[in-house]
């Protein structure tokens, strides 16, 4: 009895062991969840989930790619509406009362809306009343632009409207021959900023501009010193 409690006992460890065996969950290559392999030349190997990837490539094609800077911000995907779905007009003498009170309303400068030098563009609603504003004058000899009006109605903003109106602007002096475009603007230089334009010196703006009517009243006025100057290269 001795023995074949023995032998009892030797099965029911062997059988417990074969239920514990039995009961383990099956074991796999363990992968980090957050994290998998996305082979791409010049790019990391790895891409961490929630990481604004857009950003990086983007910052990473503002270093290496030879396009001009421009041309490369306006290839890219846009947010909002597309310049090729807004309805421009250009402005005649019969619409320079309503331009001048949307720019008014809008605090923009008003001078020179009615000159030959000065192109300008809107859009406007379904109802007729102009939603956005966009334009430039040309320098003398046709190499510069001053990139002005360009404002949007309130209700629109932050709805891509107003990169297209100043998309538009920009791709009009450039057809017109500018190889530069400048503007002033002390509000909304992260915004011009995204389009590519940088940080200028003011004096440069006016010896390159001198004649336009934005540069003019801003002399005249003493209300340079207070003005921030934008350039792009085109």
């Amino acid at each position: 009895m001795i023995v074949d409690d023995a032998c009892v006992c030797v099965d029911v460890d062997r059988l417990l062991q074969e239920l514990v065996v039995a009961e383990r969950p099956p074991t796999f290559p363990l992968q980090h969840p957050a994290v998998d392999p996305v082979p791409h030349q010049g790019l990391p190997r790895h891409r961490v989930h929630g990481r604004n990837d857009r950003d990086e490539t983007s910052r990473r094609d503002d270093i290496v790619d030879d396009q001009p800077l421009l041309q490369r911000h306006l290839d890219r995907p846009r947010r909002g509406r597309d310049t090729r779905t807004m309805n421009f007009h250009r402005v005649q003498g019969a619409d320079v009362d309503d331009v001048r009170e949307f720019l008014r309303e809008a605090d923009l400068t008003l001078a020179g809306l009615d000159a030959s030098t000065v192109h300008l563009w809107v859009e406007r609603g379904s109802r007729g009343e102009i939603v956005g504003s966009t334009g430039f004058e040309l320098s003398l000899d046709g190499r510069h632009a001053l990139i002005r009006s360009v404002a949007v109605a309130p209700d629109l903003r932050a709805s891509g409207v107003g990169s297209g109106l100043a998309r538009f602007a920009i791709e009009r002096a450039r057809d017109a021959g500018a190889g530069r475009v400048w503007l002033f603007s002390r509000r909304s230089g992260p915004f011009w900023q995204k389009l590519g334009f940088t940080s200028a010196d003011r004096a440069e703006l006016v010896a390159a501009l001198p004649d336009t009517h934005q540069v003019r009243l801003f002399v005249d006025s003493g209300q340079l010193q207070c003005e921030v100057a934008w350039s792009l290269v085109l």
